[in-house]
């Protein structure tokens, strides 16, 4: 994407004014800041007064009701790479333009912003665990072997080790944070984020409410900002929508789900899934879009549920064991939010959740296949999401239009039906090839099913027929109805 000509100026004119060395650790020169004032006048380099410190001298022209904006001269570095090395970035389809989440310029813009990579957000990771540590028969994966975890716990097997055994939490996090620019593998969406790994599905992948509820409180208290919500449920839980309402502090990024028994994404504003389905002002809803920038057929939509959405097919990203593998569903789509949210918070770390939702929103790519079928119309585009929420940026690129992110309720006559579960489509060869295989029922116990929002493929697992998800490529991949029941 051309960069604005306001924006190739100020960076000329960041460079040229950028001495070679500066102070320890600085990402912005000493002494100085760039100033633009109201009167129409271009972008000028102020010098600071001795004793004064940048900061300060920003905190007092911001209050001069004649400029326009002051930011601190941002160091230029040739070193800096915004496209990376990654062998596999090119197979990152989600993350460049045009169907993807326009990451390149979005990390640009960030460091330009004094938040590279998303550095010091930190975003719980509420799934299957993480290959995060070498520990016993565990290993980190060695996109993630750089990144900062936050110390976790396991709500399966009660300890503090959330390993990952089941492989889509740990697919999950890549998308979020593999580490970019190594030289290895992919690149994440928020590489200089933290995260934490909290476990609370098992080796099949399924969990109960009551083990996400004490995940919530366990993130609260460690003090994450994001929590991404690669799961889901069938019918509501009281106590899980008071447990997310109890923490206003914090953003929810929730699948929207992967549709019925035909295979075809549902209405979400009329058959719901939980915790997408809870109109909470903390809470973000993600259904999933393909390579061409068209709802994918298994994801779940909804003008009132749904608030936007993000690419969730062949998504590539970490696998346990060091490996890599491709996703489809709208648990590999709310990963990029997740990621997303974490860039802008750190971009603007004083924002409101509040404040960080509508950037989300407001800055969506709109698309017409999502017209009507997402709150907002559009595509994730965290582009134009920091331009929303850091004055560094908003003064280097035009404005976007702006969408309203008003929901309205659903009235008490929409039939709403109860569900008991849904099911993981799989397949384990590799991603040029088709064989798929049909899962197993989840849960008898429609209350407390928490489902997996992902197709999966990739080469590394074996499969007997033994298996509750043996190979049956004639079944429907999809078990859902009023009633549990065992699987196709």
């Amino acid at each position: 994407m051309p960069k604005p000509p306001l924006l190739l100026a100020l960076a000329a004119l960041v460079a040229l004014l950028t001495p070679a060395t500066s102070a320890a650790g600085a990402d912005y020169v000493p002494g100085e800041v760039v100033v633009k004032y109201e009167d129409g006048s271009r972008a000028r380099v102020h010098q600071i007064r001795d004793g004064d410190s940048v900061k300060r001298t920003i905190a007092e022209l911001r209050d001069n009701p004649r400029v326009e904006y002051a930011v601190p001269n941002h160091i230029a570095r040739a070193s800096q790479t915004f496209t990376p090395n990654d062998p596999g970035f090119r197979r990152q389809w989600n993350l460049f333009e045009p169907w993807g989440i326009g990451m390149p310029e979005a990390w640009s813009l960030a460091a330009t912003a004094g938040a590279p990579g998303g550095e010091g957000a930190l975003v719980a990771v509420l799934d299957s665990g993480v290959a995060f540590e070498r520990y016993k028969r565990y290993r980190r994966a060695p996109d993630l072997h750089k990144q900062t975890f936050v110390k976790g716990y396991d709500f399966i097997d009660r300890d503090s080790h959330p390993n990952d055994v089941f492989g889509h939490g740990t697919h999950v996090a890549g998308t979020i944070a593999a580490r970019r620019g190594n030289g290895i593998g992919v690149a994440g969406v928020a590489d200089g984020s933290r995260l934490m790994g909290l476990r609370v599905l098992n080796a099949q992948g399924n969990g109960s409410v009551a083990n996400v509820i004490l995940a919530y409180a366990y993130a609260a208290l460690e003090g994450a900002d994001v929590v991404n919500l690669s799961l889901g449920s069938s019918v509501s839980s009281r106590a899980e929508s008071d447990a997310i309402a109890a923490f206003p502090g914090m953003l929810f990024v929730a699948a929207a789900g992967n549709g019925g028994n035909d295979g075809v994404g549902d209405d979400n504003d009329l058959d719901p899934e939980y915790p997408c389905a809870y109109l909470l002002p903390n809470v973000v809803c993600v259904a999933a879009s393909d390579n061409r920038d068209r709802l994918a057929p298994f994801s779940n939509y909804g003008g009132v549920a749904v608030d936007l959405a993000a690419p969730g097919v062949d998504i590539v990203s970490t696998v346990p064991g060091g490996g890599y593998g491709w996703a489809s569903g709208t648990s590999m789509a709310t990963p990029h939010v997740s990621g997303a949210a974490a860039l802008l918070w750190a971009a603007s770390p004083g924002a409101s959740v509040s404040q960080i939702k509508s950037a989300l929103l407001d800055g969506v790519d709109p698309v017409a296949a999502f017209a009507g079928r997402t709150v907002t119309g559009g595509r994730l585009n965290v582009l134009g999401s920091l331009r929303m929420v850091a004055p560094e940026a908003r003064v280097r690129v035009p404005d976007v239009p702006f969408i309203s992110t008003k929901r309205e309720l659903v009235p008490a006559s929409t039939p709403i039906r109860p569900n008991a579960g849904q099911q993981n489509r799989w397949s384990y060869p590799s991603p040029a090839a088709s064989r798929r295989g049909a899962g197993a029922m989840l849960s008898t116990n429609p209350v407390h099913v928490i489902a997996l929002d992902s197709y999966w493929s990739h080469g590394s697992v074996a499969v007997s027929p033994g298996t509750p998800w043996a190979r049956n490529s004639s079944a429907s991949p999809w078990a859902r109805g009023p009633a549990a029941r065992s699987g196709p």
